[in-house]
């Protein structure tokens, strides 16, 4: 570790990756430690706070000096020198991999009629088949109902709905980045991949999660800090850390 003198002549993000180097640290394991990606840690050493929110940013350096040993009293003297700006806001609408849609009252109506009339359709055409083929089995209204939802509900499908802004961070099960942001609140996000999910949700009381339309009853214990959820395919196993 550096001496005391040395520390108070550097930067905070000097500071940290000194420390780190010092210990023999790699950046993947502190990315590892702090649950974040290497890019973001880069971002830490090099004092590019303005990258993050202001409570995200003290966060990720209370966590990073604590990880490197750095001694409190000059870690929190450092961490209250940061100076940082909300991060912007991405587009909803621009990025792959996610769908928003702000509450509509009449969506819900819509998708009714319009499971509806394909329910009529597969009527139709079994009965068409029916009598072509001078077959007599009967296809009950739930059957077809069976056979609508299987044709058209999607497996794997992840919904994350914000009533505040909060940090959201999604990877599915192969490693991809789905969301890693600042997200605004008042809207329902929408994601594919390849469960399970592991989620990171900077502001978790804000936020509602469902997994192929069954809502994820999130744990009580996780009512403030950052939360580290991972969903499974059946939306009932559950792990989940609370990082405050």
């Amino acid at each position: 570790m550096p001496e005391q003198a040395e520390l108070l002549t550097t930067s905070l993000g000097e500071l940290l990756g000194n420390a780190r180097r010092s210990m023999n640290l790699s950046l993947s394991d502190v990315a590892q430690q702090l649950k974040l990606q290497v890019d973001k840690i880069e971002l830490l050493e090099a004092d590019q706070w303005q990258q993050f929110s202001p409570v995200f940013a003290k966060g990720y350096a209370q966590q990073f000096g604590q990880f490197v040993g750095i001694p409190t009293d000059i870690l929190e003297a450092e961490i209250k020198r940061i100076e940082c700006k909300d991060a912007p806001m991405r587009s909803a609408f621009n990025s792959p991999g996610r769908q928003a849609t702000r509450t509509n009252p009449y969506w819900r109506k819509t998708a009714y009629l319009v499971a509806i009339v394909l329910i009529a359709l597969v009527w139709a055409y079994t009965s068409f088949i029916v009598s072509d083929s001078e077959v007599s089995p009967t296809v009950s209204h739930a059957e077809a109902e069976q056979v609508l939802v299987a044709a058209v509900a999607p497996k794997g499908q992840l919904e994350v709905e914000l009533s505040a802004d909060s940090w959201l961070s999604i990877s599915d099960a192969q490693g991809q980045i789905l969301e890693s942001a600042l997200m605004p609140g008042g809207a329902r996000y929408q994601y594919r991949g390849e469960p399970p999910y592991q989620l990171q949700i900077g502001r978790v009381s804000a936020a509602q999660v469902w997994l192929d339309g069954k809502s994820i009853d999130l744990p009580a214990l996780l009512s403030g800090g950052v939360a580290n959820i991972s969903v499974a395919t059946n939306a009932e196993s559950i792990n989940s850390e609370s990082i405050n």
